[in-house]
C-alpha cells in the first residue's frame, strides 16, 4: 500500500422542519484540509457535496466516511518505465545521476542515485488534466552514505521539490502524496543528497496516476456511492471501524449510470467506512 485518500463526511440528518423557520434544515459542510503524517501517508478531508437540504420523518444522526485506497498497479500509470524493469529507459539521466541496477529493486531493477553531487533523474509527464488530482507514489531504500534526520531525498515537479524524505533506517519504504495538476505537462524528478546531505538512495516503482474518486449522494432514506467506470477492477468494501482489518465486500451489485458505477444503501445510525479496493 503506497498511500490512501480519505473523504470524510460528517453530518446530521434532522427530522421534520426547522424549529425556527419551519423549513428544511441544511446540512453543514466541511472545508478541504490536507494533513501530512509522519509515515508519509496522507489524508484529505473533502467538502461535503450532498444535497443542500433534506427533510426526514425521524431523527437520524450518523457519521459516514468514504475511503479510496490505491496501489501502484490499480490505475493508469502516467510514468514510463517506473519499475525500471530492464533499464532506465524513459528517464533523463546524466553522468552524475547514478546508475541502473538489475537486481537491487523492489523487486527486480531499480535506479541507484549515487554521485558526489545531487544525483537526479527526471521524466516529462504528459496528458494531465488541469485541476484534476493525481497520486505520486514510489519506493525507496538507503544504499549508503551518511544517514541523517535532514531530508535527503526529494521529489520535484518542474524543478521544485514538493515532497522531501528524511530516512535513517535501512529497508524498503514507500511514499505517496497528492498533486493537483495546473498544466497538461510537467517534469517529474527524483533527487538524492539534497540539502547538503550525502545519503545514497535506490528508487523503484515510480507511479503517477489519477486518484480514484468515490463520491457520496444522500437521499431521504438512502445513500448512493458513485465512482467512475474507468476504474476497472475495484470492489466496494465497507467496515464499521478504521483499523483496516475487517473490511468486507458490499454485496449490492453496482449499477452503471452514465459513466459511473452506483451502489445504493439504506441509511443507518452506525458509523461506516467504505473503500474502493483492488
Amino acid at each position: 500500500m503506497y498511500g490512501f485518500m480519505v473523504f470524510a463526511f460528517r453530518f446530521s440528518v434532522v427530522t421534520d422542519a426547522s424549529p425556527t423557520t419551519g423549513g428544511p434544515v441544511p446540512l453543514p459542510r466541511r472545508n478541504p484540509r490536507l494533513i501530512r503524517r509522519a509515515d508519509t501517508a496522507f489524508t484529505f478531508i473533502a467538502s461535503h457535496t450532498a444535497r443542500p437540504f433534506i427533510v426526514m420523518k425521524k431523527l437520524i444522526a450518523y457519521t459516514l466516511a468514504v475511503i479510496a485506497f490505491w496501489h501502484a498497479a490499480n490505475a493508469q500509470n502516467l510514468v514510463t518505465n517506473g519499475g525500471f524493469n530492464t533499464s532506465a529507459s524513459g528517464w533523463t539521466t546524466t553522468a552524475t545521476s547514478g546508475y541502473f541496477d538489475l537486481f537491487k529493486g523492489n523487486p527486480g531493477g531499480c535506479f541507484v542515485l549515487a554521485s558526489p553531487s545531487t544525483p537526479t533523474i527526471s521524466q516529462t509527464i504528459n496528458g494531465l488534466i488541469p485541476g484534476r488530482s493525481y497520486a505520486i507514489l514510489g519506493s525507496y531504500s538507503i544504499e549508503g552514505g551518511v544517514r541523517t534526520n535532514t531530508p535527503s531525498l526529494g521529489i520535484g515537479i518542474d524543478g521544485v521539490f514538493v515532497f522531501q524524505i528524511a530516512q535513517t533506517n535501512f529497508g524498503w519504504f514507500s511514499y505517496g502524496f497528492p498533486y493537483s495538476a495546473t498544466s497538461p505537462s510537467i517534469t517529474l524528478s527524483i533527487a538524492a543528497r539534497i540539502n547538503g546531505t550525502s545519503t545514497v538512495y535506490v528508487v523503484d516503482n515510480i507511479v503517477m496516476q489519477p486518484i480514484p474518486s468515490l463520491a457520496l449522494q444522500t437521499g431521504e432514506s438512502s445513500i448512493v456511492l458513485v465512482w467512475p467506470t474507468n476504474t476497472l477492477g475495484f470492489t466496494l468494501q465497507s467496515a464499521t471501524n478504521f483499523d483496516g482489518l475487517n473490511w468486507a465486500s458490499v454485496t449490492n451489485t453496482p449499477v452503471i449510470v452514465g459513466t459511473n458505477y452506483t451502489v445504493t444503501l439504506g441509511v443507518s445510525n452506525q458509523v461506516q467506512f467504505f473503500t474502493l479496493k483492488k
